[in-house]
């Protein structure tokens, strides 16, 4: 089964051909070109891997890390043209999985994306029950979802863990 990446940049020279890049490479691909579109699919998709632009109009992908590590164990692979240290310290300190500096190869893209999944598989395919039912509650383990009676619970990251 191929996995699916979201890529949030808002400059179309760049996620368009990232896009045909990793659907060539046999991935399931959906784009956005700001963090609103970005969260909309979030909700709305499973993706394996989130490869995120810093430096988008209105919401910047720093934010948008921070929301997607509050409420989820997904990867990050942040872009950015800061190439300073402090700019990378600070996308890896807010969640970033990896730090890609512009300009960028897809290929050396695509590596970091593989070695990130490598790498955040076996938390992900962890041994052991997949879902679990206690009466009326329902938890799913892969989709990190709740339900009791049929209806959702909205829980944080840390709400779940818990």
């Amino acid at each position: 089964m191929s996995q699916s990446l979201l890529i949030v940049e808002d400059e179309a020279s760049i996620r368009e051909p990232l896009v045909k890049y990793f659907e060539n490479n046999q991935f399931r691909v959906k784009a956005a070109a700001n963090a609103s579109e970005a969260r909309a699919m979030l909700a709305a998709h499973a993706f394996d891997l989130v490869i995120s632009d810093i430096m988008m109009p209105g919401e910047d992908g720093l934010s948008l890390c921070r929301h997607i590590r509050s409420t989820s164990n997904l990867p990050v692979i942040l872009l950015t043209a800061r190439a300073e240290e402090l700019d990378r310290i600070l996308g890896l300190e807010v969640g970033a999985d990896d730090y890609v500096v512009k300009p960028f190869s897809a290929r050396e893209v695509a590596t970091r994306v593989r070695t990130v999944l490598r790498r955040a598989r076996p938390a992900r395919e962890a041994p052991g029950p997949r879902t679990m039912t206690f009466g009326a509650l329902h938890i799913d383990l892969p989709s990190r979802t709740v339900t009791v009676d049929g209806t959702p619970i909205a829980l944080t990251a840390k709400e779940f863990d818990l």
